[in-house]
């Protein structure tokens, strides 16, 4: 097999090695040709396709494709010409390198699809044994040889269209094992990779994914009915079955004796990251070392393997803040000693939280509750890795520097971050870190500082965010963000601001705050008005950041935690206008979806932007009902008058306690459609149960029960006399149920509905979830409202799709 560029010049002919997608214009294909050779070119461009066996090859001229023909005959390349590319791409030009019948048949199989047809004198070896499968593609295109679900994907993959895409993955990996191994043997080794390239997670979360960039809360999964899209640990189910997938495929690429590349392996690292599987995360890249591909490793490989390996990107943790958030419970033994009576508030502490979170942020491979964090904890992995990629010379991009920060930010390395990265390669210094505390760390190992600087851009930024904030040194991280500012003349981005808001309101919250307190460290704990003087910040000038929905909730959510309720209403109308713009977003996509399929046309990315218009509002409903929910319950009336008041009291008196007591019913009022049905508020006398027998009332079905046993540390008395601490599992009881009304954001039972059914969320379009007969679910329990319930891992992308 010859491998060469893209574009070979050789006595004044010019051959095209590799063809570009079907439908690319030819004015992008002579650019791509004359970007590499520009001296010498002929006149007329011309296309070859060239098919090499031993010493003697043939040339095919490329038709069909909308690119240019031959006008000469075919001009057959010379020995002398075949020894000039061997040696031009430094191989021995007595002749091809010597390999076995498997990759003999992967490696011919690379530059074939290039040719349409190939005579039976072209492609028939001279002298050769004929079972490498050559003559199985005479007269007939490379892609018809494959299965019907390869030629789906492949022309998915032209039409870049991501979700049918993972519907022919999903017949892909149904195939039998014998014919996936053959189809990808025949496969071309450059069409395998490209397949890789269009299942990358990034992508995908664009374009198959409804629910990116938003943190799904345990409440959110439960009022929602989102048991289709979430799984029990938070993850979503599209990134756990691609990453299945993506290892079936190269299980068969193993089959056949090819081994994975660079990009390859980035692609995998990438889906494991995606689905928060820092196990298989790890195993691929110790796959590395038994294949002996080690050698391939740059600082791109590197940089996505630290990112999945320490979980420093958003998608790769959910977007879920809290669960890769340093806890005082897990600094214990590793970076401070915390008292026995403290350990066991934190212990008692993180069991209430347990039973509100379901099994969101753990470890799936443990039998018990092992938090992330608690696996991200050690120090060492971090260190041994940064070292190693600083001896090969790859410490010199600061998009892997900043990965660093947040990978040695999960272990509570404060004190390497600000010496031996910001300091060192930065020259960033950062002064007022309270360390008296913590034990010392890696800072005191051995490390040669660079003899370079890097100029810090605004992603530096967004690690000094992360690393401190999760950490709770929102005043430090503020401090080193003004520092880069001011020193490099960068301004402060918005995303920045948004990310510090919502870090500093999670720092000041129960039960973060709760942990510090208990653990000692008070110091940690930002004020509770910190929210407040970072929105007044951010949206004052010189920044003038314009708020989102998600910036007016956390400031909503700050002031109801404060007992602000009379502030916090008018944020409510301006979240409120969000909603509303929403709505009409969901409105315009579902009569574009249908008008979509009333045509006739491809109603794929009609059908994903309503999927996503149809999240956002009902996310929007969510966090909207949760928010005035909080402030019913919140809202207390004056405290009654003793006698001598009442005798004093005047005008001014009444009307102010008249308004108070009528601020709640006309606040349920305007705010009807995200208030609870029924409502419930506190007055002087007792409480009141407002109930609207218009509106649709929410429905709860129990589905399972999730037992989970959560270790705790005990206290036991000894026979002598004393005690002595141990570890004990205790059981766990939780219910899950899936909620059903209007709002539910359940699998659509099929894609041609009625517009005003999907407008309206009718409960009949909606599947519930249903549980196999084994774990004691009784059928009465399986059907809802005269309708049986589907099980939700049997929902996937095609299940409901044409």
């Amino acid at each position: 097999m010859i491998v060469a560029p893209s574009v070979v010049e050789l006595t004044s002919t010019r051959v095209l090695r590799h063809q570009p997608p079907r439908g690319t214009p030819s004015r992008l294909v002579n650019i791509r040709q004359y970007r590499g050779f520009r001296h010498g070119t002929p006149s007329h461009v011309r296309l070859y396709a060239t098919v090499v066996k031993g010493s003697r090859s043939s040339v095919k001229s490329v038709s069909g494709h909308g690119y240019a023909t031959l006008r000469k005959p075919v001009v057959t390349i010379t020995d002398s010409e075949y020894a000039l590319i061997q040696d031009l791409l430094g191989r021995s030009p007595g002749g091809l390198p010597k390999t076995d019948n498997a990759q003999k048949a992967s490696n011919t199989a690379g530059y074939r699809h290039v040719v349409q047809s190939i005579a039976p004198s072209a492609a028939a070896p001279q002298g050769a044994d004929s079972t490498d499968g050559a003559s199985a593609w005479e007269g007939r295109p490379v892609y018809q040889q494959l299965p019907k679900p390869f030629r789906k994907a492949l022309q998915a993959m032209q039409q870049k269209d991501t979700r049918k895409l993972l519907i022919s993955l999903r017949q892909i990996v149904m195939l039998p094992e014998d014919e996936l191994h053959s189809a990808i043997a025949s496969m071309p080794r450059n069409t395998f990779t490209e397949l890789l390239r269009s299942l990358d997670p990034f992508t995908v979360s664009k374009d198959a994914d409804p629910t990116n960039g938003t943190y799904i809360a345990p409440g959110m999964f439960t009022m929602l009915n989102m048991e289709s899209t979430i799984d029990d640990w938070g993850v979503r189910k599209l990134y756990v079955r691609l990453l299945e997938r993506m290892l079936v495929l190269m299980k068969a690429l193993r089959a056949t004796g090819q081994t994975l590349n660079a990009e390859e392996y980035t692609y995998l690292i990438r889906c494991a990251g995606a689905a928060s599987d820092i196990a298989t995360a790890k195993w691929l890249w110790r796959d590395m070392d038994r294949c002996g591909t080690t050698f391939w490793r740059q600082t791109g490989l590197y940089h996505e393997y630290v990112k999945a390996r320490f979980l420093t990107e958003a998608i790769y943790t959910g977007y879920d803040k809290t669960r890769v958030m340093v806890l005082p419970r897990n600094l214990h033994r590793s970076k401070l000693l915390l008292a026995p009576h403290r350990l066991r508030q934190l212990e008692r502490l993180r069991l209430s939280t347990r039973r509100r979170k379901f099994r969101f942020g753990l470890n799936k491979l443990s039998d018990h509750a092992e938090d992330l964090t608690r696996i991200l904890r050690k120090t060492v992995p971090p260190v041994r890795l940064f070292l190693r990629i600083h001896l090969d010379g790859h410490i010199t991009s600061e998009k892997l520097l900043c990965d660093f920060m947040i990978a040695f930010a999960r272990t509570g390395s404060l004190r390497f971050i600000g010496s031996r990265i910001l300091e060192d390669f930065f020259a960033v210094r950062v002064e007022g870190l309270n360390l008296d505390k913590f034990a010392a760390g890696p800072a005191n190992w051995k490390f040669r500082a660079p003899f370079f600087r890097i100029r810090p851009t605004a992603q530096l930024m967004h690690a000094v965010v992360e690393s401190y904030c999760c950490n709770c040194e929102i005043a430090l991280a503020v401090q080193i963000v003004d520092q880069i500012s001011s020193r490099y003349q960068i301004p402060i981005p918005p995303a920045v601001w948004r990310n510090l808001l919502e870090w500093t309101h999670i720092a000041s919250s129960p039960p973060i705050s709760t942990a510090w307190k208990k653990a000692g460290m008070p110091w940690k704990v930002p004020a509770s008005t910190a929210v407040e003087m970072v929105w007044s910040t951010m949206t004052g000038p010189p920044y003038n950041v314009q708020p989102t929905f998600k910036d007016y909730g956390i400031l909503i959510k700050n002031l109801l935690g404060r007992g602000q309720l009379e502030r916090a209403i008018p944020y409510l109308r301006e979240a409120r206008r969000f909603y509303d713009a929403r709505c009409h977003e969901f409105e315009d996509s579902v009569f574009e979806y249908i008008q979509t399929l009333r045509d006739g046309a491809d109603a794929t990315r009609a059908l994903h932007r309503h999927e996503c218009a149809r999240f956002a509002k009902q996310a929007a409903w969510y966090d909207m009902q949760t928010w005035c929910r909080r402030l019913l319950l919140a809202w207390r009336p004056l405290p009654p008058r003793t006698s001598d008041t009442r005798a004093g009291a005047g005008p001014q008196d009444f009307d102010q306690r008249f308004s108070h007591e009528r601020s709640i019913p006309d606040f349920v009022r305007e705010f009807r459609d995200f208030v609870p049905n029924p409502a419930l508020y506190r007055t002087p006398s007792g409480y009141v149960r407002l109930t609207d027998p218009a509106a649709s009332f929410a429905r709860s079905v129990f589905v399972r029960r999730m037992p989970l046993d959560v270790p705790m540390l005990t206290r036991r008395p000894l026979e002598g006399g004393g005690s002595h601490y141990h570890w004990q599992l205790r059981r766990v009881r939780q219910r899950k149920v899936a909620v059903l009304s209007a709002h539910s954001l359940a699998a659509q039972t099929a894609s041609r509905l009625d517009p005003l059914t999907l407008l309206s969320g009718d409960l009949d379009t909606f599947r519930t979830v249903r549980l196999p007969k084994r774990r004691g679910v009784s059928p009465r329990e399986q059907v809802v409202d005269g309708t049986l319930a589907a099980g939700a891992d049997e929902l996937e992308y095609g299940d409901y799709d044409d």
